[in-house]
């Protein structure tokens, strides 16, 4: 038939058709590759682009994206060696976590918050956050975060 596509449309269980797959905007991508190719201060000036460009919409959608690029630039200045500034961006990464109710989220920002305390050297701080992380992801059911959290925390 014309205009129709030959594609068949799989349907959730709800009988809903499902919604789009979410693409990452061309800032993100172009982050993640230059990530892969180690090179991090590119990859945090376009995290730190893309951040900004979120801060100017005011869906939902944007809070969630905010979260997921709050943990890559705290994962990336930990790679550049700057904890300190590492920090701010956890704990952004949590406080958005908590405002969308996402216990994966949560959990993921307190990881972070765990890292950054071992690149100082506070291993009381990233005890505590990486035990919390640890319970979290287990309560989820997420084994692999779990064993990761175990590892980090050395037991």
């Amino acid at each position: 038939m014309p205009g129709t596509t030959s594609a068949v449309r799989k349907r959730t269980p709800n009988g809903n058709a499902p919604s789009p797959p979410k693409v990452p905007s061309p800032t993100v991508r172009a982050a993640e590759n230059a990530r892969r190719l180690f090179l991090h201060d590119q990859a945090l000036l376009l995290v730190n682009r893309a951040l900004t460009a979120l801060t100017q919409q005011t869906a939902p959608t944007a809070s969630a994206k905010a979260t997921r690029l709050h943990r890559e630039r705290c994962d990336l200045l930990l790679l550049l060696g700057r904890p300190d500034e590492a920090e701010p961006a956890a704990e952004e990464a949590l406080r958005e976590a908590g405002r969308l109710d996402d216990t994966f989220a949560r959990a993921a920002a307190h990881q972070r918050l765990g890292e950054v305390a071992l690149a100082r050297g506070d291993h009381v701080g990233a005890a505590e956050h990486l035990e919390r992380a640890q319970a979290t992801y287990a309560q989820a059911g997420d084994r692999s975060e779990t064993a990761r959290c175990l590892q980090r925390l050395g037991t």
